[in-house]
């Protein structure tokens, strides 16, 4: 439902403008009292435009239109005569061009918002509740958004048409940043302790490993063309990060404001009246003039670019899907982003912004519209003799497939003949001596499935009682494929955990595997878990949410120790039919390859319970007193009280048991003792404890809820010590 916002279509009989042709494209706007000077890419002046007290002008890609600041509200208009200005009303605030095309997303007390204004008398619709910071993707279809009220920190990938997508959770954000190849992302995270301190993150989209690329920092982020550095301009200093070294470098402090990047190489920022570039290949740093405005503006205006008009026309023109050649009789290429996939029944859908033809047509979508696609077996990931699997198409990374077909109409799913996505920065596989390789030649004997006999150390994923037997390459979908995983019989609710040291990545709802878990070790060798539960204790109602699928704490980039608690099994999916069970496979990535589970699991080690990677060994309850580990769910400003999800309980004079059913409870803040979880931990305000903090409670066995409390800054970071 839409929440009314407060709209005003004014009237802009008051600007007085030299009559030009429309559209107008200004690639640079230069804003003094009560005056916009337009120029041209080479600097030229333009039409002048009378405004007053305009603020804060961004112009759009194509330089056709300006957003700006005035009397306190953000107003959109076009560069051409007897255009009207659009008020996104006076709540809206932090205003952004889409890098492509003419929307602008703001954000509002109800959160998300979206205007487009090439339909300038069409209302803001909204995105997303709950949004307080966001970020555009470089097609300007999509925008990551971050919501701090669940988890501890959501960021979602946030489509126009469809739903949202969580891509990582439980990690508090102050801004973020969507690099150009549509596969990284960075955000600053606050430091726990120092208000106006951040560490600048970055991750990719698809994988739950995040990199630690600069500490107590601040600014704004912009990423260049290539997507492998980042600029962060503050207000008194700047660094340039480069995603793949470990520490930034300090730019000059009379670096003007960085603006746009011109090429991979050169910043572009604003100094006095002229344009300037800093080439950052260059030691020390030369600061070189580019482009005069004639005539100058004066010293006290306000210079803005069109960032798309001002970049090299080298960089407009890099494509990395460039060198692929034009499609064969009866094959059609299609660019997009996966955005839903059925590993089981190797389907996905794919929304579509490029068609390209045997003849030669290309085709772009203003809209993207979607296509249903199946991975056959003898489907390729260009550049790879290995087959591609429907885990190669990345959600929401921009890829180029190659289809069997000459038309996309149609709801019949098109075959997929090869994939391919820039990728510059394979994973790294670490040795070790204890998890097996496969060898460089494979036999493949269905598909991605090997015929090789491998025995990985695991620990048993489910605890409690179980039924297994060999079904590899059992005969599946009356024949039209084959079973390359273990199915886990168990109990609905049955505790799953974690085979071995490694990484989660969770999956809602995706097709025929239901709910999931991959969990990625650093030997290369990754575990899938379909059909985790999605019902609430017993029932079959489909509506158990994440709350009874997931354990407390593991979302998406948590790092967990073998043994640990990971969420219950269930029958999500196609399992519906079968039976509650886990069904369970053994990738090797390196490989791109997938063995039989079998021997590994008979030979795996069970547990009577799951473990408990203890983050505070240190802290004991005293006489009178439990210890209670849990996930802060809600926080309640007014009653000064916080619920959470109960992880593991320690008894004075008993060893730790972990909660292994859907347990809440409430402590009252207000009389509690906060503090940081570690041995010298600085005391902190009721107040910082948020949603997605780990704390451990020393609770009194007289009054459960006035607590001590020492918290935490986020699951993940702990856990994280206990897998090095």
């Amino acid at each position: 439902m839409l929440v009314p916002l407060s709209i005003a279509l004014v009237s802009f009989a008051a600007i007085e403008e030299t009559p030009i042709a429309a559209p107008f494209r200004a690639a640079y706007v230069a804003a003094g009292p009560g005056k916009w000077s337009t120029y041209d890419s080479l600097g030229k002046a333009g039409p002048s435009f009378e405004i007053a007290n305009a603020q804060k002008l961004a112009l759009n890609s194509t330089g056709e239109r300006v957003l700006f600041v005035q009397g306190g509200e953000q107003k959109v208009i076009a560069l051409r005569a007897g255009a009207s200005t659009f008020s996104l009303g006076p709540g809206a605030r932090d205003a952004t061009w889409a890098p492509a095309g003419n929307r602008v997303a703001f954000l509002s007390a109800q959160g998300l918002y979206v205007y487009n204004a090439s339909l300038p008398t069409e209302a803001p619709s909204l995105v997303q509740g709950g949004v307080i910071h966001f970020s555009w993707s470089s097609d300007g279809q999509r925008l990551l958004g971050f919501s701090p009220a669940s988890s501890g920190g959501k960021l979602q990938v946030l489509s126009l048409e469809g739903k949202p997508r969580t891509i990582l959770e439980g990690h508090g954000m102050h801004r973020i940043a969507w690099a150009p190849n549509g596969r990284h992302y960075a955000f600053l995270k606050p430091v726990l302790g120092q208000r106006d301190k951040f560490n600048l993150i970055v991750g990719a989209i698809g994988a739950s490993k995040l990199k630690n690329i600069a500490k107590s920092i601040n600014g704004d982020l912009v990423w260049s063309p290539d997507s492998r550095k980042v600029v962060i301009r503050g207000a008194a200093n700047a660094w340039l990060a480069d995603i793949a070294s470990a520490e930034p470098i300090r730019l000059p402090t009379a670096i003007p404001p960085v603006v746009a990047w011109s090429g991979s190489h050169h910043i572009v920022g604003w100094s006095g009246t002229s344009l300037v570039k800093l080439d950052i290949r260059r030691t020390p740093y030369v600061i070189e003039k580019d482009i005069a405005l004639s005539p100058a503006p004066e010293e006290s205006d306000k210079v803005v670019l069109a960032p798309r008009l001002v970049v090299d026309n080298a960089v407009l023109a890099a494509d990395p899907f460039r060198s692929l050649s034009r499609p064969s009789t009866g094959t059609v290429q299609v660019r997009g982003y996966v955005d839903s996939r059925d590993p089981l029944e190797d389907l996905a859908s794919i929304q579509v912004s490029l068609i390209r033809t045997s003849d030669g047509r290309e085709q772009f979508m203003a809209r993207p519209i979607a296509m249903k696609l199946v991975v056959p077996e003898t489907a390729r990931q260009l550049g790879s003799d290995l087959p591609l699997r429907v885990q190669d198409l990345p959600l929401d990374q921009e890829i180029e497939l190659s289809l069997s077909g000459s038309s996309i109409n149609g709801n019949a799913p098109l075959p997929v003949r090869w994939a391919f996505k820039p990728n510059w920065d394979d994973t790294e596989f670490l040795s070790d001596p204890r998890f097996p390789k496969l060898p460089k030649e494979l036999k493949f004997i269905w598909r991605q499935a090997v015929d090789e006999t491998v025995k990985v150390p695991l620990i048993f994923p489910a605890v409690g009682k179980t039924r297994l037997s060999d079904w590899w390459m059992a005969s599946r979908g009356g024949g039209t494929r084959k079973h390359i995983g273990q199915d886990i019989m168990a109990d609905k609710m049955t505790p799953i955990v974690a085979c071995f040291d490694g990484t989660v990545s969770v999956g809602r709802g995706f097709g025929n595997a239901g709910n999931t878990i991959t969990l990625d070790h650093p030997s290369g060798w990754t575990a899938q878990y379909y059909h985790v539960n999605n019902d609430n204790p017993g029932t079959d109602d489909g509506q158990g949410g994440d709350s009874h699928a997931f354990a407390p704490g593991i979302v998406n980039g948590t790092r967990v120790v073998a043994g640990q608690f990971l969420g219950w099994v269930g029958d999500s999916g196609n399992a519906e039919s079968t039976g509650p069970h886990i069904h369970f496979e053994l990738w090797y990535e390196p490989s791109r390859a997938v063995v039989n589970a079998y021997p590994s699991l008979m030979a795996a080690t069970k547990l009577a319970q799951p473990r408990y990677p203890d983050p505070a060994p240190f802290i004991r309850p005293a006489a009178g007193e439990n210890r209670v580990d849990g996930i802060v769910s809600q926080v309640n400003p007014i009653s000064r009280t916080m619920q959470y999800a109960q992880v593991a309980a320690f008894v004075e004079g008993k060893p730790f048991k972990v909660t292994t059913y859907p347990t809440w409870a409430e402590a009252q803040l207000d009389a509690a003792k906060v503090k940081v979880r570690l041995p010298e931990g600085a005391s902190l305000r009721p107040d910082d404890v948020r949603p997605g903090m780990e704390v451990t409670l020393l609770v009194p066995r007289a009054s459960p809820r006035l607590p001590r409390v020492v918290a935490a800054q986020s699951l993940a970071e702990l856990i994280a010590r206990h897998c090095k």
